[in-house]
């Protein structure tokens, strides 16, 4: 299985554009055998609403990983 790593300066459970263009991906890419590591910035750090009903809807076997980013 080919592995991808993915930056995203948001993921779930905040709803922004960048948050669900690669959730979208994701699906994807396990359909065309890819394993995705998502890197994204810890949520209680980042303003923005909360959507626990998308972030439940994430079916895939993606790892993420969260880090505390510079505060503004």
């Amino acid at each position: 299985m080919k592995k991808l790593l993915i930056v995203s300066p948001t993921f779930l459970p905040k709803t922004s554009a960048d948050m669900q263009r690669v959730r979208m991906m994701l699906r994807h890419l396990e359909k065309h055998g890819w394993l995705a590591t998502v890197i994204t910035a810890n949520p209680r750090e980042v303003s923005g609403p909360d959507d626990p009903i998308v972030a439940s809807s994430l079916d895939t076997a993606c790892r993420i990983i969260y880090f505390n980013p510079i505060p503004i």
